[in-house]
C-alpha cells in the first residue's frame, strides 16, 4: 500500500500506491512561545516560532524483519529556554530539545506508525508535530463522543465576539482531511488536539506539548506563581501517532476502524491447550461487517447476565448493521444508555440481528445467550 522515504531533515515521503498520491515533508516540529494557562493558549507578543526543517537528522535501521521494519531518526531542535520575566517575549538564551523517533512500516499495513521521545529541557512553550497534506479542502473531521464531527478550517469572522475564535480542535483518535476521493489521517494515542492551518497546503499540527507556570490569582490585587514545575513538562516525554493515507472520505476510507486498530492494538495470550477446554481453535462471540457502523461497547449488562452490544452510525445516511453470534440467542432487546429494555427485537434463525441504524444514533442491545 505504502512506500515510504525519509529525508535528511527527519520528515516522511509517503507515495499511497491506491490513490497514486505523493505526501511530502510529513512529521516536522514547529515550537512557538506559550504564556496562557491550563484553559486558553496565549502567545508572547514578540513570539518566536523555531522549526526542524532545516535540521539534519541522524537515521539508523534498528529493524529489518520479514513483517515489520523500523528506522530510529534523531534530530535536535534549538529553542528559547523560557518566556522573558514580562511575558512578552521568549528568551533570547536557548536550549536544545532532542528527538527520537521510531518510524515503523509492517508488512501489509496502510498506515506508517511513529513513536517520538522528546527530551523536553525548555519551558513556556508549545511544540507540535505539522503533517503537510496537500489535501483541497475547507473541512476537517475528527472523532468525538458517538461522532465523527465536520469542522470547517477558515476561521470565522469574530471581531464583534467577547472571544476570538481559535484554530485547535478537539478529537479523541483521529484528524482526517479528505476531498471525497483520496486523503490523509493521523491517528493519535492519547494526543487530544490539532489545529489545520489555513493554507494551501493544508496542514494538520498534533499538540505535543503546551507547557506554563502555574499563576495562581487569588484577587486582582495578589497573584503569585506557584513552585510546582509538573505542568512544564521537564524531561523524557513519549508520544506515539501514525499517517494513514486512504481512498474516498473519512467513513468509506476506513479511518475510524484504523484508528482502532491503532490505538487499541490486539493482545496476544496464550491459554489453551487446556484438558477442559470445549471451544474450537477458532471461535468469536460475533462477527460484524467492517463498515460505517463502529462498535463501541462489548460487555455484561450492569444489572442481569444480559450481554451488552453498543454501536453508532457516524455517517449522514442510514446504515444497516449486521451481528452474526457464535453462540445461541435465546432473546434479544433494544436498550437505552440505562441498560433498560426498549422493545424485544427479532433474532434469525442462525442467530444474526439484522437493524437499520438511523444517521447520528446510538442503539445497545441486550442478548441473552
Amino acid at each position: 500500500f505504502l512506500k515510504v522515504s525519509i529525508n535528511q531533515n527527519g520528515t516522511l515521503n509517503i507515495f499511497h500506491k491506491p490513490s497514486g498520491k505523493m505526501f511530502q515533508g510529513l512529521g516536522y516540529f514547529q515550537d512557538s512561545g506559550e504564556v496562557g494557562n491550563p484553559w486558553q493558549h496565549t502567545s508572547p507578543m514578540n513570539d518566536i516560532v523555531v522549526t526542524s526543517l532545516g535540521s539534519r537528522a541522524k537515521i539508523s535501521l534498528v529493524e529489518d524483519g520479514r513483517y515489520s521494519a523500523t528506522f530510529r531518526v534523531e534530530l535536535e531542535i534549538e529553542v528559547p529556554t523560557e518566556a522573558s520575566a514580562d511575558g512578552t517575549a521568549r528568551s533570547t538564551y536557548t536550549s536544545t530539545i532532542p528527538i527520537c523517533q521510531y518510524v515503523t512500516l509492517k508488512r501489509a499495513s496502510e498506515r506508517v506508525e511513529i513513536r517520538t521521545e522528546i527530551n523536553n529541557t525548555a519551558r513556556d512553550h508549545w511544540l507540535r508535530v505539522v503533517f503537510p497534506t496537500g489535501i483541497s479542502t475547507d473541512h476537517s473531521f475528527a472523532d468525538s463522543h458517538f461522532d465523527i464531527v465536520k469542522r470547517d478550517i477558515p476561521l470565522p469572522d469574530t471581531d464583534t465576539w467577547k472571544e476570538p475564535a481559535v484554530g485547535t480542535k478537539p478529537m479523541r483518535s483521529f484528524v482526517d482531511l479528505n476531498d471525497g476521493k483520496a486523503g490523509l489521517a493521523v491517528l493519535v494515542r492519547g494526543l487530544q488536539e490539532y489545529e489545520v492551518f489555513d493554507r494551501a497546503e493544508r496542514p494538520i499540527a498534533i499538540t505535543l506539548l503546551r507547557t506554563f507556570p502555574i499563576n495562581m490569582e487569588v484577587s486582582e490585587a495578589r497573584e503569585q506563581t506557584l513552585p510546582d514545575l509538573g505542568t512544564q513538562c521537564l524531561g523524557k516525554q513519549v508520544f506515539e501517532y501514525a499517517i494513514y493515507p486512504h481512498t474516498g472520505d473519512t467513513s468509506s476510507g476506513g479511518v475510524p476502524i484504523q484508528a482502532m486498530e491503532f490505538t487499541v492494538p490486539v493482545r496476544a495470550v496464550q491459554f489453551a491447550p487446556s484438558p477442559d477446554g470445549t471451544l474450537p481453535w477458532q471461535a468469536g462471540l460475533f462477527k460484524s461487517p467492517p463498515k460505517n457502523v463502529i462498535i463501541t461497547a462489548v460487555k455484561k449488562a450492569e444489572t442481569d447476565d444480559k450481554i451488552v452490544v453498543r454501536f453508532f452510525n457516524p455517517t449522514e445516511d442510514e446504515m444497516v448493521e449486521t451481528l452474526s453470534f457464535t453462540p445461541e440467542i435465546k432473546e434479544a432487546f433494544k436498550l437505552n444508555l440505562a441498560e433498560e429494555e426498549i422493545e424485544k427485537i427479532k433474532v434469525q434463525k442462525d442467530n444474526t440481528i439484522i437493524l437499520k441504524v438511523p444517521k447520528k444514533k446510538i442503539i445497545t442491545l441486550g442478548l441473552t445467550l
